[in-house]
């Protein structure tokens, strides 16, 4: 019986999965996700990617494309086009 039951959940919670990995926010739940790991690794972070990405708004203008964390957690890249049209890449110190 409790095979049965275990079964039964399985089943019920597959839809719940399969719905959460195509849903429009996932590039931000992986972003709070790299922050967080970056958080419990050695080196801190201060600056989350939303504030990485308001500084380069602010200082560059454009649009927002993309925001990672680099793989020494030492700063973001912050991915932007430009109003004249141009994909430029911005460092953003993680720590500040």
């Amino acid at each position: 019986m409790q095979v049965l039951i275990w079964i039964i959940v399985v089943l019920l919670a597959l839809p719940v999965t399969a719905y959460s990995s195509k849903h429009p926010d996932r590039s931000m739940a992986s972003e709070a996700i790299m922050y967080l790991a970056a958080v419990e690794g050695k080196k801190p972070v201060k600056l989350s990617p939303q504030d990485a990405a308001r500084k380069v708004k602010k200082s560059h203008g454009g649009k927002i494309l993309s925001v990672k964390l680099g793989e020494n957690k030492a700063a973001y890249r912050v991915k932007i086009l430009t109003e004249a049209g141009v994909v430029k890449i911005v460092s953003v110190p993680a720590n500040r």
